[in-house]
């Protein structure tokens, strides 16, 4: 890591050693700064733009570049101004530019009209230019624009990185949760598309701490806008229901959102639980404890394709969201969310784990099967009690949670053509309050204090029959007909931090202190089923009572310049941990000072590309559910840890580049990174013939180095209506696995590709296709196991009547595995009649055309390479009623 930093400074030095910066104002005749002016360095001699600049609010500018002519041309163009040109040397100076009014030209304000435009660090885009005339919700159209990204779940990126704000008119209203809006809101009622790079939502800090994410603004049509919109569909093969409805108001003083959406067609409504949110060093502190993942029932994993077309579902989900002003500074926000869903999963599972070794046969190949059919059961309730003060004097937010969860899961599986059964129980309760403040302490001082407390109760129960089929670590329990496993978690944690900040110049120094207090009380049983329920305890049962506490002191320092980001992070960790096993009337404990520096960097090589790079050293100790000293039982799997409390240590690096060129629509973003985990336990698996795993902890040093690489470019091409897209990632990984007590080095390499091109030229046609491409690679003992799998994803929308659509989907997915190849193939069909007056569309979908009825796709990891096959919905038919407000 150090090598690949002090390459990154050295490569950043380069840029800027021997550069020509030029600094300055650009004002009117009676010396007021003029906004969104461009100032552009040129060849004097033959035009050509050596580097250009946006000026600031304040008409402030700064291009730096590197030019071997002794004279070079300032050129300032601005509407409503004359053109200015001055020939000046090619020395670092300052300079004052000094613009005459000048009506601009009609013809010229519609040659300089662009789809994409910029002022100073925000990215305009007129959503309009990018609407299919079949688009009807926002995120129909984010997924057709150059730069912007939107995941399977909803989540945005921009140039590579998520987003850490969602504003409609400058409005936080669903927080992370963003995806109820961008699934709802007509794209009809939005004018612009506001991208703010490296935006910092905390006013307080803006301009004296940097941040690298962006933020998407929506701004609507109307300062006061009420819209939404509604569907409501029925079909056969069985009956069919989907219906949704998403009123929603947006207005300075008040925003409100109210979403109800219920469907059996395989839609995954719990996307908009998700929570995408990005948040600073500066803002509330974040803490989610996982539920109900200890104990879970073995199954097939999911496919890698849209829920719709595997999903045998029965969804609810109802929210409300409301924000309001208390008063001119103080605002309120709720939300609430309840959802309710049962789904059924059937799918096979074929394994094969090679190169294991039972002690006598080296090369032994051990290969299983499992089929399974399993229902699931999802209730949650959830609240959030936001009161927020963001001002350029003062910052306050407030945020109360109160989570109610319950799941239960079964299923039967055939387990090399042996039937057992399997359910899982698990409710959980959630309570947490966090809180963040800025105050003005003095001219260019501010303090900060932060605090969370949160109370997690975690129950689960986990069940087999049948277990005459199945191997244990103790002979003596294959006399049960049946088993339990028991799991109760009761977690408190907090963690308080007060700092004080210093604005020197462009510098701001941090020094905080900060506590951590951590405390779980773990309980484990297993019981067997005679004729009575038999607590087994000894080596089956856990008593547990884990403490963390720790305190870190931290030194930062940021710089917020024109060109150049810097943050510097010094913490020294004090951490002291402990596990009492009161089963045994053990402790285990540890005491340690840890160092964990780092550093961030960002510089504006011009007003187009921008170069990033990062580093940092962090120590994370063993956590509690790897420290369990006796067994646990899911999934059909045994674990149990018996480990000591070790550290593992992390040095990760990387360097980013991000490129735009918003008057041409091009958007690039790439970067490499390369990190060593370096670990004091190695975490082995024995495997038995049914697949069935014995995972525990052995005491001996390894590592883990991975990297990556990976590129973007879209391309926006106005005059055709048609944007680009192309990616490339490729990620290689190195471990030690110990596998059947055999320990060997292994290899993984996966490589991407993408590609997506849009195009909504004509009215009588629009069309998107999609190819993603992926291979697999895995190497151990000189022996290469490779996968491939590709997918090709058209939709071709025809206008051949006015207000009549016919849309034809057909996607085609294949994998290959050693000369065998896997093809899935869908074809969905819909017709739409647009009824313009009353803004309701009339709709008929057949999915499903070719009544796939299964899916099937190899999947490889460290260890084993399995063949997976799963079930379909079948051909169906909807017709549905769309309405928008």
């Amino acid at each position: 890591m150090k090598y690949l930093l002090a390459g990154l400074l050295g490569l950043l030095s380069v840029f800027v050693h021997g550069q020509i910066v030029f600094k300055g104002q650009v004002v009117n005749e009676e010396n007021n700064p003029v906004n969104y002016a461009t100032v552009s360095v040129e060849n004097p001699v033959t035009k050509v733009v050596l580097a250009y600049e946006l000026v600031n609010e304040k008409g402030n500018f700064e291009i730096a570049l590197k030019t071997d002519l002794d004279e070079v041309n300032i050129r300032v163009t601005a509407i409503n101004y004359a053109v200015f040109n001055q020939l000046i040397k090619s020395d670092s100076q300052e300079l004052i530019l000094e613009l005459k009014a000048e009506a601009t030209q009609l013809e010229e304000i519609f040659v300089k009209a662009s789809v994409i435009t910029q002022r100073n660090d925000t990215i305009v885009f007129d959503l309009d230019a990018f609407a299919g005339k079949n688009d009807r919700v926002l995120e129909d159209v984010l997924k057709k624009m150059p730069g912007i990204e939107v995941g399977l779940g909803g989540q945005i990126t921009y140039q590579g990185k998520p987003i850490n704000k969602f504003y409609v008119e400058g409005k936080d209203l669903m927080g992370g949760k963003y995806t109820s809006i961008t699934k709802a809101l007509p794209n009809m009622h939005v004018s612009k598309l506001e991208v703010l790079e490296n935006h910092q939502p905390i006013k307080m800090l803006q301009n004296k701490v940097a941040s690298e994410n962006p933020a998407i603004n929506i701004r609507l049509k109307q300062n006061i806008s009420f819209s939404g919109s509604g569907k409501v569909g029925v079909g056969g093969n069985p009956f069919l229901w989907k219906s949704s409805v998403s009123p929603m108001l947006f207005s300075k003083e008040l925003q409100y959102l109210i979403n109800y959406e219920t469907n059996n067609t395989g839609d995954d409504v719990a996307s908009k639980l998700n929570n995408y949110g990005v948040f600073s060093s500066f803002d509330i502190y974040t803490y989610h404890k996982a539920t109900g993942n200890e104990l879970a029932i073995a199954e097939t994993a999911l496919p890698s394709i849209s829920s719709t077309r595997y999903l045998f579902n029965k969804s609810h989900l109802i929210s409300g969201n409301v924000l309001t002003n208390l008063s001119k500074e103080l605002e309120l926000k709720i939300n609430a969310y309840y959802y309710n869903d049962e789904n059924e999963r059937t799918g096979e599972q074929y394994t094969e784990v090679k190169n294991a070794f039972d002690g006598e046969n080296e090369g032994k190949v051990i290969r299983y099967g499992r089929k399974n059919n399993s229902f699931r059961f999802s209730e949650n309730f959830k609240t959030y009690l936001t009161l927020t003060k963001n001002t350029e004097n003062n910052y306050l937010k407030n945020v109360l949670l109160l989570s109610v969860q319950k799941q239960k899961s079964r299923g039967n599986l055939l387990l090399n053509d042996n039937s057992l059964a399997q359910s899982v129980m698990s409710p959980s309760f959630d309570i947490q309050n966090s809180i963040s403040t800025l105050i003005p302490v003095g001219n260019n001082k501010f303090a900060n204090f932060k605090s969370i407390i949160d109370f997690t109760r975690d129950r689960q129960n986990y069940g087999v029959n049948a277990t005459d089929i199945l191997n244990f670590p103790d002979e003596s329990i294959n006399q049960y007909i049946g088993m339990e496993q028991t799991y109760t978690d009761n977690t408190f944690y907090t963690q308080n931090a007060l700092s004080m900040s210093w604005k020197i110049k462009k510098w701001t120094l941090t020094e905080e202190y900060s506590v951590l207090y951590e405390n779980s009380k773990i309980e484990t049983d297993l019981y067997g089923f005679e004729a009575q329920r038999i607590q087994i305890g000894g080596l089956y049962q856990n008593d547990l009572n884990y403490s963390k506490f720790s305190n870190v002191a931290n030194t930062s320092l940021n710089y917020k310049g024109v060109k150049w980001d810097l943050n510097i992070g010094l913490p020294v960790y004090w951490v002291a941990i402990s596990l009492k096993d009161n089963t045994s009337n053990a402790k285990k404990t540890v005491n340690r000072a840890v160092f964990q520096p780092s550093f961030y960097t960002s510089y504006k090589l011009s007003h187009m590309l921008t170069l990033r790079g990062y580093a940092n050293v962090k120590t994370d100790f063993t956590p509690l559910n790897q420290l369990y000293p006796h067994y646990i039982f899911s999934g059909l799997n045994f674990t149990a840890y018996q480990s000591k409390i070790e550290d593992s240590k992390s040095y990760t690096s990387g360097l980013r580049f991000e490129f735009k060129n918003p008057f041409n629509g091009i958007f690039i973003n790439g970067g490499t990174s390369y990190s060593i985990v370096k670990n004091n336990l190695l975490y082995g698996s024995q495997i038995d013939e049914n697949g069935q795993q014995i995972i525990e902890a052995l005491e001996q040093k390894n590592e883990t180095v991975s990297q990556t690489a990976n590129i973007n470019v879209g391309k926006f091409f106005s005059e055709f209506s048609t944007n680009v897209k192309g990616s490339f990632g490729v990620n290689k990984n190195k471990a030690d696995v110990l596998l059947n007590q055999m320990l060997r080095k292994v290899k993984m390499y996966h490589y991407t590709y993408g590609f997506q091109v849009t195009n909504n030229h004509f009215d009588w046609l629009n069309f998107t296709y999609d190819f993603s491409y992926r291979q697999s690679q895995r190497k151990d003992f000189n022996r290469n196991t490779n996968t491939y799998s590709g997918s090709h994803n058209a939709r071709i929308d025809a206008f051949p009547i006015k207000n009549h659509s016919l849309v034809w989907k057909l996607d085609y997915q294949e994998n290959r595995f050693n000369h065998q190849a896997f093809a899935n193939r869908f074809m969905d069909l819909m017709y739409r009649f647009k009824w313009d007056k009353k803004k309701i569309d009339f709709e008929i979908e057949w999915q499903n055309i070719l009544n796939t009825k299964e899916y099937e796709e190899v999947i490889i990891n460290n260890i084993q390479t399995s063949t997976t096959w799963f079930k379909l919905r079948p051909t169906q038919v909807l017709f549905s009623v769309r309405f928008n407000f």
